[in-house]
């Protein structure tokens, strides 16, 4: 006699004894994996394994194609926003990738795109929600913090505030790690005055073969 395991049903399961939930803290977690989303364009799905094996996912948005061109909904032939709405996702969706990128240490400039896939082995400090905490089942990444910022909280004994759900950044559930299937290219600006809180400055009105892409000032 056979017993199949579906592989779906496989993937999806936790290990005993290793998928206990985390309290609410900062940890250190590798970056298993980045999977397109088919179900939203600017939508990355991020798995995630704490040090104690504890696995999840958490999402990143990226208003870029595979090539680096932005994609619609965001900007004109031009370069100019299409609309306020449109900026704010914008810049945000960006600002939301460096500050991943930066607690992964891939530095707050770069001479070269970043491809999100670049975030893949490497370790990221995260501020962590667990689901107790928030009356949930799982838990939430409220956010990503630097190195120099973990160690200091890590030292001083430092715990996250948690006000209210809806204060946490990213939803995160137990899920299974599936192959990556494309890749979006980020273009980083080398100027060093970007900011995860900075505002888009206007687009620039100069033209190339594809969209112009708004950069941070």
């Amino acid at each position: 006699m056979r017993a199949m395991v579906p592989k779906l049903v496989y993937n999806s399961s936790g290990v005993l004894g290793q998928n206990r939930i985390p309290d609410s803290d900062f940890y250190t977690a590798n970056v298993v994996s980045v999977t397109k989303n088919e179900a939203k364009p600017t939508s990355w799905v991020l798995q995630l394994m704490f040090e104690n094996g504890f696995d999840t996912r958490t999402w990143l948005d990226l208003p870029f194609d595979a090539a680096g061109g932005v994609l619609p909904g965001f900007i004109d032939d031009d370069g100019n926003y299409l609309s306020e709405e449109s900026e704010r996702r914008y810049s945000g969706m960006i600002a939301a990738f460096k500050s991943a990128a930066v607690s992964a240490g891939l530095g707050r400039e770069s001479d070269e795109d970043l491809d999100i896939e670049d975030l893949v082995g490497k370790k990221v400090h995260i501020e962590w929600h667990s689901g107790r905490d928030l009356g949930e089942r799982y838990g939430r990444v409220a956010k990503y913090i630097s190195a120099e910022q973990h160690a200091t909280f890590a030292s001083a004994g430092t715990k996250p505030t948690i006000k209210s759900v809806a204060t946490s950044a990213t939803e995160t559930a137990v899920t299974r790690t599936v192959p990556s299937v494309s890749r979006a290219k980020v273009a980083m600006p080398n100027n060093g005055t970007a900011t995860e809180t900075a505002r888009m400055a206007a687009p620039t009105p100069s033209r190339s073969a594809r969209k112009v892409i708004p950069t941070i000032p």
